[in-house]
């Protein structure tokens, strides 16, 4: 994911800044990037294994694209601990800073973020989000999804376990990706003979 997210970020970032200071046209009316200072902010919702991992991909992007924290970048980096109170308060903050953009992790996060930046053109790029059904992001925003492969999932499941009747599921019920992933494993699961059975968790024990 580290690597992808890299790759992804390098892909991105040019088209990203192509509105804000670190982007100039060249004589052939083509976007260069600049390579002054720019400050880009990391919102982050929560502590977690999977958005560390996406946080460190972004700005290893970043270097590969030729931004480097301490030479020509400035990161903005705040983490919101879970709570949706303090990431609005992270997303107004950024927005109202000095950031040529904003990369938000995490859907609750991204939300927040799209939010503040919108209505002040600050672009903003987000990961460990699911996207719209069609795939597209909407006004000045792109990023990553991880959006589960549920129909994938349920036919590995049914070639690993024939005899399988009934999946149990634990989700968060505070999370909109979690609730829409139990909502399409329950439309997908007749296709395979599959029940589900869920359990929705609003916090840990």
């Amino acid at each position: 994911m580290k690597k992808f997210l890299s790759i992804i970020t390098s892909a991105i970032l040019v088209a990203s800044l192509a509105g804000c200071g670190g982007a100039t046209n060249s004589a052939d009316g083509s976007n260069t990037v600049n390579k002054d200072n720019i400050t880009i902010g990391i919102a982050q919702f929560a502590e977690h294994p999977s958005l560390e991992n996406c946080r460190e991909g972004f700005i290893q992007g970043l270097a590969e694209a030729g931004y480097k924290e301490g030479e020509n970048l400035t990161i903005d980096y705040k983490n919101a601990e879970a709570d949706m109170s303090i990431a609005n308060q992270v997303a107004q903050s950024m927005a109202s800073g000095k950031n040529d953009l904003i990369c938000a992790i995490a859907t609750p996060m991204a939300q927040a973020v799209y939010n503040a930046a919108q209505p002040k053109n600050i672009p903003v790029v987000y990961t460990a989000v699911t996207a719209k059904e069609d795939g597209t992001g909407v006004g000045k925003i792109t990023g990553t999804s991880d959006k589960l492969a549920v129909d994938a999932q349920l036919k590995m499941i049914r070639e690993f376990l024939p005899d399988a009747k009934k999946i149990g599921i634990l989700y968060s019920t505070s999370e909109t990706n979690s609730v829409s992933a139990i909502a399409e494993y329950k439309e997908l699961a007749p296709k395979y003979n599959f029940e589900i059975v869920d359990k929705g968790i609003s916090q840990p024990s």
